[in-house]
């Protein structure tokens, strides 16, 4: 079981965290891609969007 002081001294940790640049929000705003699900950015840097629209089109009419 995690004790109070433990408990505080993450929530300590907590507020210190998390992305501050423009150029760490950049990066790290691609991380959901690993999973999909919840993204803002469908398509990567140089895909290709008709070529993405074909292959859901594709997968619809399955």
């Amino acid at each position: 079981m995690t004790s109070q002081k433990q408990i505080e001294a993450n929530r300590e940790n907590a507020k210190r965290g998390g992305v501050k640049s423009e150029e760490g929000k950049d990066v790290s705003k691609y991380n959901v891609l690993r999973h999909g699900i919840l993204s803002r950015e469908v398509l990567l840097e140089g895909e290709d969007e008709s070529h993405s629209l074909d292959l859901v089109n594709a997968l619809e009419r399955k």
